[in-house]
């Protein structure tokens, strides 16, 4: 399941086009159900300048510009956080979009903060059996690789490969992904054919 978050600009119809995020991704199948119409106000505006922010720091990631990229991350979830609940899911959408550029600049302590706030958020909602749950704290797990605790690292990676296989299926990207890094964590320790064994699954 994944939700979407539309302000039209005025009133009349909202066209909502579906492309995959992925030019060779294989078509698939979608139900469009609308959970809630109402008039926006002060937060959905912000809302709504917070995922105009995160196009563009999407943009800047694909150029390798995460400098330019972190302020507008920095911003984006300052605006949700403006007027959303402590479980409210676009904090953990935010929190993982912001904690994503701080590793690609290396600064691991603030990407572990980061995870931690989106984590803290999705395991409220949309709950810890969700994908984009197990994927955040899979993510995690690879920072405290990079932070030198493998142990706390491998516990987050293992749970996240079993959410992620159950929810998906074994053929999914983001499980070949969350095996990889499993299989990091193996390679590390110098168990070497758990680590093969994991790299053939993925």
């Amino acid at each position: 399941v994944e939700r979407a978050f539309t302000i039209g600009r005025g009133a009349g119809p909202v066209t909502i086009r579906v492309v995959p995020s992925q030019p060779r991704a294989a078509s698939g199948a979608y139900a469009i159900r609308i959970a809630e119409r109402r008039p926006s106000n002060g937060h959905d505006r912000d809302v709504g300048e917070a995922f105009a922010l995160r196009l563009r720091v999407d943009k800047l990631m694909e150029a390798n510009d995460p400098d330019a990229a972190l302020p507008l991350a920095q911003r984006a979830l300052a605006l949700v956080e403006s007027g959303a609940a402590a479980g409210d899911w676009l904090i953990g959408v935010f929190a993982r979009e912001l904690a994503d550029v701080y590793v690609d600049k290396r600064s691991f302590k603030e990407a572990e903060a980061a995870y931690t706030r989106a984590l803290a958020a999705l395991e409220r909602d949309p709950g810890v059996n969700d994908p984009l749950t197990a994927f955040v704290s899979s993510r995690l797990g690879t920072v405290y690789r990079r932070l030198g605790q493998p142990l706390l690292g491998e516990k987050l990676a293992r749970s996240a490969v079993k959410t992620l296989e159950a929810a998906l299926g074994p053929d999914h990207l983001i499980v070949a992904r969350s095996l990889v890094t499993l299989g990091n964590f193996r390679h590390d320790a110098a168990d070497y054919e758990q680590a093969a064994a994991l790299a053939l699954r993925a």
